[in-house]
């Protein structure tokens, strides 16, 4: 009997875990969703050149330790990134460490039906520095192609 019920305990408690992870996911999902659905209503409020300045402000809204926007051109022309190193350099061919082409990715989803979605792929996190997996999502306006992603 007390093996029944500490199993079940057990059961109920990787369950519990596995709820609050996937809840977790599904939150960090609708913070990058805010995120790039904010930066387009600043970009319609204070003009394209006002707003890629601001979200490269370290001290602005924009960044928020891993949580960052990445914004590129048509063309695949880093616009604004964490990585400012990245900034005005052409990044169409740039793969992760699966070989998987992240910035292609990132303007068919903007180029899609939608003009914008979701993709998963393997990146530096900032805070960490150690490669991890991150799920981005990605809305194209007025010629941007603006994004932002959380590590699993």
């Amino acid at each position: 009997m007390v093996r029944l019920l500490g199993k079940r305990l057990c059961c109920l408690i990787v369950g519990l875990f596995l709820t609050l992870a996937h809840g977790s996911e599904s939150q960090q999902a609708q913070e990058v969703e805010a995120l790039v659905k904010n930066a387009i209503a600043y970009v319609k409020a204070n003009g394209k050149e006002a707003a890629l300045r601001e979200f490269v402000n370290p001290k602005g809204a924009f960044i928020k330790g891993d949580l960052y926007l990445f914004v590129y051109n048509a063309q695949g022309v880093a616009l604004a990134h964490i990585n400012d190193k990245m900034i005005g350099k052409n990044m169409l061919d740039l793969r992760d460490a699966d070989g998987k082409l992240v910035i292609k990715t990132v303007l068919s989803l903007g180029n899609s039906k939608s003009g914008k979605g979701w993709q998963t792929y393997k990146w530096p996190n900032p805070v960490t520095k150690e490669v991890s997996v991150k799920r981005s999502y990605t809305e194209r306006y007025e010629g941007l192609y603006i994004s932002s992603g959380y590590y699993k």
